[in-house]
Order: structure tokens, then sequence, then C-alpha cells
């Protein structure tokens, strides 16, 4: 299990690698693959990087989390599809189960 730090380069697409990194501070290596996407990074913790915020855009038709698997990792990053979130009412998600390709039983903050 590794835990993965959200601090947006070029877009704040959850699906860009170089989103993601392994150092708190935002710097460090990027993982190999996108992070809930494999049954290997399933149970991978999601946090900001210090100074970052904001939403991780996540592609309605593009990645798909927990495809398969459930994901057990604990989330800190505000997840939205593609402008609206996973209850389509606009807002963020901050719900502790959730139903997206699969039953997420991870906790989100």
């Amino acid at each position: 299990m590794a835990t993965w730090y959200f601090k947006p380069s070029s877009d704040s697409n959850f699906e860009t690698l170089g989103n993601w990194w392994s150092n708190v501070n935002g710097t460090g290596s990027n993982p190999s693959v996108i992070p809930w996407t494999t049954s290997a990074t399933a149970g991978d913790n999601l946090q900001y990087a210090t100074g970052s915020s904001g939403d991780a855009i996540l592609s309605l038709h593009g990645t798909k989390l927990g495809n398969g698997f459930s994901i057990t990792g604990t989330c800190y990053v505000n997840i939205k599809r593609n402008g609206s979130n996973f209850n389509n009412d606009g807002s963020i998600i901050r719900i502790r189960t959730i139903s997206f390709y699969v039953y997420i039983t991870s906790t989100c903050y």
C-alpha cells in the first residue's frame, strides 16, 4: 500500500500520472499506473500534497476506478466527475461509500 499525493501539474485530471507524487511536498516519483485502477493499487491512500487543493477531475467515460475489485484505500482528495460529482448534484464527493463501477469501501473525507 502506497500513499499518493495529488498536486496538479498541467491539468487537474485524476488520470494524469504527473498529478500524483510519492512525497507529501508534491515531489518524488509518479505512480506507474493511475491509482485505484488496478487491484494492486486498491489499498493505496490518496491525499493532497502540501499546499495543494482543488478537485481531481475524473473522466466520465475514461478511467474506471475499481474495475472488478473493491477499493479499500483512504481518500482525502475531492474527486469530481467531469464537472459534476457522483451524485450529479454539482457538489464534491464526501460520502463514506459510493458506487461507481464497483462498491468502493474506502473512507472519503
